[in-house]
């Protein structure tokens, strides 16, 4: 039973059901349910819904070494420049950049990593969707 804290530019978007999808380190179980929350460990937290998580597959974002355009893995299977952007509105982001420009500023490390060919890795962890709240 995962609870997942998102930031309140967020929870619009959820609670309207056009994000049902969040990238987090840890894996989680597919058919366990997931509250979604804003504002946790405060005054101000709100339940934004609970959901049956339908999907988990591993998700690498990454700057490509040779010309630093986004890189997306999820599973075994790079994805396409349209689909990095349809993953990233799903998200809730307008396009791939914003999506990895955020994702560099909440979890960027001192010391950054990289994959075996050289692409600097922005987060690896897991694209969890959940169902309709």
């Amino acid at each position: 039973m995962p609870a997942y804290n998102f930031q309140p530019h967020f929870a619009p978007l959820i609670l309207s059901g056009s994000k049902c999808t969040t990238i987090r380190g840890r894996e989680a179980k597919v058919g366990a349910t997931a509250y979604l929350f804003t504002g946790m460990r405060t005054k101000a937290c709100k339940r934004l819904g609970q959901s049956e998580i339908v999907h988990c597959a591993p998700v690498l974002l990454a700057y490509d070494r040779h010309n630093d355009e986004p890189l997306i893995k999820l599973g075994a299977t790079f994805l396409t420049t349209a689909q990095q952007d349809e993953l990233a509105m799903q998200d809730g982001f307008a396009r791939t950049r914003e999506m990895l420009a955020w994702f560099k500023l909440t979890y960027d490390t001192a010391q950054p990593t990289y994959t075996k060919v050289g692409d600097k890795i922005v987060y690896d962890g897991f694209l969890i969707t959940w169902g309709a709240l």
